[in-house]
């Protein structure tokens, strides 16, 4: 039987990605997954309305009970200054007493951004809440909301794979990618984003693998589980371009038509949501310009009139920029943004390889081994993506080079990873499968590789304690 219930390779996953996840939060410097202060704000604020506190949603919030302690030579454990990190985090881990239940933020990467959808936050202020009602030190207090959100992370793997066992291999395969226990022990969103991404896809394959009709509760919970992570990062939208494989004869006349009426529904009530929001950014006339230079920032963005006039050139400018950054997105998205530094470039290629070798060899599906029809809407749900993410990056980060071709600035690894999971029908290969049984791993290759996983992220995560504690 595929799905056994005392499966060992799932349980040695689920520990382990708990295990280095609590290691990220003891040895590594907090708030420093990109943009986690203003993910921290989001969550403490969202922890103060359950718990009937007012929040300053104007200037930011004040964390104060029980709060989180500021220092001008450490913050929250990033700046060190001239100090060593080990004498850093000793102090983090040590300085107890009532002296330090004082905080204020008040640095803008503090303040709670209106346009950020908050139920993401939930898991983490409800760790947040929890802590603060049990009067734990500020640092508990912290990590409670990064612990938390760690185990809904590992809840909603689980219930993924229970959901599709055929995708388990590749699930606990993204699951145990450096890069995904570090954003997902953290305050990031991200980490909700991938593992509903996840969720969803599996969720379309258990329906194409019944031979019973389409039912409306699996659509309604479809489109729940789309709705919870797709309006936080539209770039995702085209995921719903999975329900594609559910056979066209498990569809009912009456069911599409529903789905039909629902798409539409859900299209609108979004844009009413936050479709302002995408028109400013496309418009410049209210749009980010962080990654631009003050000087001429407007004069410089693009537009929607420049991309219509200028169409080779912005083709032209999507293939220098995936070809000038494709090692970095790769490296960054299997290894981590920060910190990936100081683990061996070996060790990440060979994390690499294995990752794509269990993508490749890691559904056993017959359906799907013979199905040429996933290959096609996997790689256009990916190109999509990647489409969409150069796109808002385009008009929001970028800016125009009068004197060269240019590149999209402002796009990291970690926003390819909800995709991922689309990965092994794209490069599956059955013939890779034999081969790995004929091999010296035997017929069971996948969960072999999936232990060689654990070592390699166990042994990445060790090389990044080292290097920060000897930098």
């Amino acid at each position: 039987m595929f799905w056994a219930k005392k499966d060992k390779m799932i349980l040695s996953t689920i520990m382990c990605i708990l295990i280095l996840g609590i290691i990220y939060n003891v040895f590594l410097p907090l708030a420093a997954v990109p943009d986690e202060p203003i993910h921290f704000a989001q969550a403490y604020a969202l922890s103060n309305q359950m718990m009937g506190i007012q929040s300053d949603f104007t200037n930011g919030i004040i964390v104060t009970e029980n709060g989180l302690r500021t220092d001008s030579n450490i913050g929250l454990g990033i700046e060190t200054e001239n100090q060593k990190y080990s004498s850093v985090l000793s102090y983090f881990w040590t300085s107890y007493g009532e002296e330090n239940n004082i905080i204020l933020v008040p640095d803008q990467g503090y303040n709670v951004a209106g346009n950020l959808v908050r139920s993401a936050y939930i898991p983490a202020a409800i760790g947040l809440s929890v802590a603060r009602m049990l009067r734990f030190s500020w640092q508990y207090v912290y990590v409670s909301g990064r612990i938390i959100n760690l185990l809904f992370f590992v809840l909603i793997l689980y219930l993924a794979m229970r959901c599709c066992p055929d995708l388990k291999y590749v699930i606990v395969a993204i699951g145990l990618l450096p890069s995904v226990i570090w954003l997902a022990a953290s305050y990031s969103y991200d980490g909700w984003n991938i593992a509903f991404a996840i969720l969803f896809v599996a969720m379309c394959m258990r329906i194409s693998n019944c031979e019973s009709k389409v039912r409306v509760r699996d659509v309604i919970a479809l489109f729940l589980v789309f709705l919870l992570f797709v309006p936080i990062k539209y770039v995702y939208v085209f995921m719903i371009i999975a329900v594609l494989l559910v056979p066209r004869d498990r569809w009912s006349r009456k069911m599409l038509a529903v789905i039909g009426i629902g798409v539409a529904v859900a299209a609108v009530l979004m844009f009413i949501w936050r479709g302002q929001e995408i028109v400013n950014y496309l418009t410049t006339s209210d749009m980010d310009t962080r990654g631009l230079s003050e000087e001429n920032s407007y004069d410089r963005a693009y537009t929607i009139s420049y991309v219509l006039e200028n169409p080779i050139k912005i083709l032209l400018i999507f293939i220098n920029t995936l070809i000038s950054y494709l090692d970095n997105y790769l490296m960054k998205s299997i290894c981590g943004e920060y910190y990936s530094v100081y683990v061996p470039g070996v060790i990440t290629y060979i994390t690499l390889v294995l990752f794509i070798t269990i993508m490749a060899s890691g559904i056993k599906n017959e359906n799907i081994e013979r199905c040429r029809k996933a290959f096609w809407i996997m790689l256009s749900i990916v190109l999509l993506t990647i489409l969409a993410i150069f796109t808002a990056f385009l008009f929001t980060f970028s800016q125009i080079d009068p004197h060269a071709m240019g590149k999209i600035e402002g796009v990291q690894g970690r926003y390819f990873i909800p995709v991922f999971i689309c990965l092994p029908f794209i490069v599956h290969a059955p013939r890779l499968a034999d081969m790995l049984k004929r091999s010296l791993l035997g017929e069971d290759y996948a969960d072999k590789l999936v232990y060689i996983m654990i070592v390699l992220s166990t042994v990445s995560l060790a090389f990044k304690v080292i290097g920060v504690f000897n930098a």
